[in-house]
């Protein structure tokens, strides 16, 4: 985790340092895997920073700064569109409400009650009404 007065801002400067430098053999440029490599750090610095300074964020956990989530997501949804991987607008935004809707009322096998969904209730008509702003 990044924290205030860790090395990790320091080691990060370093890295990007040697990285700009690395020359390799039988390349006129850098290869774009580098250049990418030291612009992941320098938004990890930014994000870092814009964090501490306008949220008060005292560490930012570095191993959650990842897309699988995002990945896990859009292959679900690619699986209730049939895995379709080239879906349409439409196609997309039925997906990821049926998707949305469905994993909203998951309750725990051992409660005994219903949970109150009162306020995330009150808040999924806006999702799926005809008069939210369209992905299409």
């Amino acid at each position: 985790a990044i924290c205030a007065g860790s090395v990790h801002e320091e080691f990060l400067e370093e890295c990007i340092a040697v990285f700009e430098n690395i020359e390799v053999l039988g390349c006129a440029r850098q290869p774009l895997c580098i250049r990418g490599f030291c612009q992941t750090m320098r938004a990890v610095l930014l994000l870092w920073n814009h964090l501490a300074s306008r949220y008060g964020l005292t560490y930012l956990l570095t191993r959650h700064l990842n897309q699988d989530a995002l990945e896990n997501t859009f292959a679900i949804v690619r699986s209730k569109s049939g895995s379709n991987s080239n879906s349409s607008c439409r196609q997309f935004q039925a997906a990821f409400r049926h998707l949305l809707v469905s994993n909203l009322f998951k309750l725990s096998e051992s409660s005994n009650c219903a949970e109150d969904m009162s306020s995330l209730l009150a808040t999924l008509p806006v999702c799926l009404s005809k008069s939210a702003p369209s992905l299409c």
